[in-house]
């Protein structure tokens, strides 16, 4: 009876040691591909809705080690407003937490590229006694009867991050930072779970090569305000655009860790990782070893959009700017002629018919400048309308591969009609590949490039009419992209007016 009162008092006050951290805050090896685990501020920090799940089993040949699921969700809500959850599962033998949390974090633009970001994480941790899975030496035990015991308290994480660039990231985080405590009753005998405050500082830089290939070194501290030791890892990734990556890490109280990962259709995330503990644990021989596994996705979402927003609205106002300015040296150019004008009339009255003349040629002159003028304005007003309709800017795209493994692309006229615009790349390779896609669920499609935007689009074939293009928009809209729409496209210069 004494020696099943021993292991639980033990097992509930695992959080007060550091050598186990894990079991009060997330473990994760694969924590760098998604460092909201780690810290409330770091919500919303791609551009769209991000999701993971992790599922790792710690010392995998070693009876009733530690099982861990991570479900992380997180996106931008506004220019500076992110939120995003967080739900860990762990058990440890008999014991079982839960904790769920949602976050809010705020971005503060200090300056150019630079930017810090405040984050909250407010939930539950739920801590469940199941004393049937218990292993003891005496089964008849009374204190087995007490089947389930669990208690559940409030608990709050913070956080702040720096990031410059988006290539910089340092951040500081505190989780359980009230220290709240869990009462557990077992017949006669009450225990006491104390959630510690911990503290974690991360630092981690991306170096691009060539713009393909990632160096991406990082580290990561741990601590306890009441412990004079400190946990530590040192990673370094290796990535090729953002496809393929692999990772070694260097844990000090465990030792290395390995791990791999790939993006499928630049949204959808694989990743795994080994641990391979050198330390051996009493009363296991040999080194335990540890397993993660993780799959996530990436969507594009306000972020992407706004910046997009922003370039469009600085163009307008380049041409604005340029629009004003030659305005400006018209009024001057003018108020110049007129003052000449007059001072040559007060100056030569006998030669009033020559001067008439003159005027005449100058003020026809000039109002040949200001429709000149206007012509220009009506030009930038239309561009500023829809720049797709400018002759000869669309081409259509048919692309080869070359005998190095490039790819190269042959243009062509794009034929004047409907389309509907599926999608939109920066590359060439992206648009082929979905070009493929839409032929395998057998819809037609083909690359049309915007020479000013440097943009590859995916379009529809070719509608003779609005209708028919109207009724495939909606029909890809429904299955496929929401965000579908129809264009409609002469080569005519004169339909730009209409």
């Amino acid at each position: 009876m004494r020696k099943i009162y021993v292991t639980l008092l033990m097992i509930v006050l695992l959080g007060q040691s550091f050598s186990l951290f894990a079991q009060q805050t997330r473990l994760s090896s694969l924590y760098k591909e998604n460092r909201f685990l780690i810290n409330p501020a770091n919500a919303g920090y791609g551009e769209g809705l991000m999701g993971y799940l992790n599922y790792r089993n710690q010392w995998t040949n070693v009876k009733g080690s530690p099982t861990t699921a991570l479900l992380s969700l997180h996106t931008p809500l506004g220019k500076n407003t992110n939120i995003g959850t967080n739900l860990v599962y762990d058990k440890t033998n008999f014991v079982t937490t839960v904790n769920a949390k949602l976050a809010y974090a705020h971005d503060i633009i200090l300056a150019t590229d630079h930017q810090l970001t405040l984050g909250l994480g407010v939930g539950i941790n739920h801590t469940q006694l199941d004393f049937a899975d218990a292993i003891v030496e005496d089964p008849s035990d009374i204190i087995l009867a007490n089947g389930n015991v669990g208690s559940t308290t409030f608990d709050l994480d913070a956080g702040i991050r720096y990031s410059w660039k988006g290539l910089l990231e340092i951040g500081i985080a505190s989780p359980h930072v009230i220290e709240t405590v869990a009462e557990l009753r077992a017949k006669e005998k009450e225990f006491t779970y104390d959630l510690s405050r911990h503290f974690s500082a991360y630092v981690g830089y991306d170096f691009w090569i060539k713009k393909d290939w990632l160096i991406a070194p990082s580290a990561m501290v741990r601590w306890l305000p009441y412990k004079t030791n400190l946990s530590y890892d040192g990673t370094v990734k290796f990535g090729y655009k953002q496809i393929v990556w692999a990772s070694f890490t260097w844990r000090a109280e465990t030792g290395p860790v390995a791990g791999v990962g790939f993006k499928v259709a630049d949204k959808f995330i694989f990743g795994y990782a080994y641990d391979f503990t050198l330390n051996g644990l009493d009363g296991n021989p040999g080194a335990p070893w540890s397993n993660e596994i993780m799959i996530g996705f990436e969507l594009d979402g306000f972020k992407k959009k706004f910046k997009k927003l922003e370039d469009d609205m600085g163009r307008i106002q380049q041409d604005n700017e340029l629009l004003n300015y030659k305005m400006d040296s018209l009024e001057n150019v003018l108020g110049s002629k007129m003052d000449s004008l007059e001072s040559e009339v007060d100056g030569v009255k006998g030669e009033v018919n020559e001067l008439r003349i003159k005027e005449d040629e100058d003020i026809k002159r000039l109002q040949e400048e200001i429709d000149k003028l206007n012509k220009d304005i009506k030009d930038v007003n239309d561009r500023m309308i829809d720049t797709n309709k400018l002759k000869g800017m669309l081409q259509q795209i048919t692309p080869y591969r070359n005998a190095d493994g490039s790819v190269g692309m042959a243009k062509s006229d794009l034929e004047s009609g409907y389309y509907v615009v599926i999608e939109s790349f920066r590359k060439i390779e992206n648009a082929w590949k979905a070009v493929d896609i839409w032929k395998t669920k057998g819809r037609d499609a083909i690359i049309v490039y915007n020479e000013e935007r440097k943009w590859f689009y995916v379009y529809s074939t070719k509608f003779d009419s609005l209708k028919p293009a109207l009724k495939e928009m909606k029909k890809t809209r429904k299955l496929d992209v929401p965000d579908a729409w129809v264009h409609k496209y002469r080569i005519d210069a004169k339909d730009v007016t209409k």
